[in-house]
């Protein structure tokens, strides 16, 4: 749990020398489920190449560009299409 470290060391350290941080710091309820959820993804792709082909892990992986972009309904900008583009076609190649 590095990263929930992190950010209370890094809110206690921070937070007397700068007034702006006062505005930054007080989202912390929001950075809280990031800093933990990060290395538990991290953990689960590592379960999953134990069980499953590092490639079909690794296609599963970078699909969550194109969720981002159909789900999340991201905003999709000239370079943000060109990489979902990159991407389906690395997932056409890893999976032919």
């Amino acid at each position: 749990m590095g990263d929930l470290g992190q950010v209370a060391v890094l809110s206690a350290v921070v937070a007397p020398r700068h007034r702006r941080a006062g505005r930054v710091l007080a989202q912390w309820r929001r950075a809280l489920p990031v800093a933990a959820l990060v290395p538990a993804s991290y953990g689960l792709v590592l379960v999953a190449m134990s069980l499953e082909p590092v490639g079909a892990v690794a296609t599963g992986r970078t699909l969550n560009v194109v969720l981002g972009v159909v789900i999340l309904r991201e905003r999709l900008t000239p370079v943000r299409a060109a990489g979902l583009a990159a991407v389906a076609g690395g997932v056409l190649l890893v999976s032919a």
